[in-house]
């Protein structure tokens, strides 16, 4: 079952990917070993967020799919604080979402900067702009926080069966 919807979230990012340049598509697949579908398919969604912004800022005139590297490169700190406007206020995203979108993007440009080569063995991009930009700090309300740590507590008959555990089936599962 969990591999059967992993290849559903695998398929659209493949979908997703296929709607964004080449270069995405190739951190994408970078990717895959190392994180989620989940993630992943997220990370596509808000590349596709920023792309469409780019052109309907008139960053780039011409497809998403199209957008060059050299685009990328001449992005000011000016041009991204836009973005994260545009995230904030106008889709109405919360600052932690603003912050994740923002570390997809910070996270595909050092890849671009600092793993991806051509074949001349240059980085696909030699300023970074992404740098330069700091996460909106967000400061968690006790409910979040009780919510982060409610999985890391074990709660009723949970302590017995670890201690149980301990007690009697811990050396079983170490013979192994």
């Amino acid at each position: 079952m969990a591999d059967e919807r992993n290849q559903h979230l695998y398929d659209r990012i493949d979908e997703k990917t296929s709607e964004t340049a080449l270069y995405v598509g190739e951190y994408i697949d970078k990717k895959k070993r190392t994180m989620s579908p989940k993630t992943l398919l997220n990370y596509c969604h808000d590349y596709l967020i920023f792309f469409n912004w780019l052109v309907s800022e008139g960053l780039f005139s011409g497809k998403r799919t199209d957008v060059p590297l050299d685009c990328l490169e001449t992005l000011t700190p000016q041009h991204i604080e836009n973005f994260l406007s545009f995230l904030q206020f106008k889709l109405r995203n919360a600052k932690l979402t603003v912050n994740r979108k923002l570390s997809a993007l910070k996270s595909l440009f050092h890849y671009l900067q600092n793993v991806a080569e051509t074949p001349d063995l240059k980085p696909y991009l030699i300023r970074n702009v992404m740098a330069k930009i700091e996460l909106n700090p967000v400061k968690e309300d006790q409910e979040t926080i009780a919510q982060k740590m409610s999985g890391k507590i074990l709660w009723h008959d949970e302590y017995e069966q670890f201690r149980q555990f301990v007690a009697h089936d811990y050396r079983d599962v170490v013979k192994r």
